[in-house]
């Protein structure tokens, strides 16, 4: 996370309030948003990638099968679950 925090800040430290009707804040943070977002689809998608590549007695001790762990890894990287995108968002 903190090397995404490194073009905000400089982005961030840019005077551009001193120019009129530029609405730099609203740009910078949606674009804070979107670097979070975009940590948050890799590490879905590894989380993803781990769990299909688990054993199948660590599978079963979690409740999870292996079929069902292999369909979870085929999933799009742009399918994230809502609740870890509100936390991620609400966490920035």
């Amino acid at each position: 996370m903190g090397s995404i925090m490194k073009p905000y800040s400089a982005l961030m430290s840019v005077p551009f309030g001193e120019w009129p009707r530029f609405r730099f804040k609203k740009l910078a943070e949606r674009f804070k948003y979107w670097q979070i977002l975009q940590v948050l689809r890799v590490q879905v998608a590894k989380e993803r990638t781990e769990l299909a590549n688990l054993p199948d007695y660590i599978l079963k001790d979690i409740g999870v099968i292996a079929g069902d762990a292999w369909l979870e890894s085929q999933r799009s990287i742009d399918d994230l679950p809502l609740y870890r995108v509100k936390q991620a968002l609400r966490h920035a």
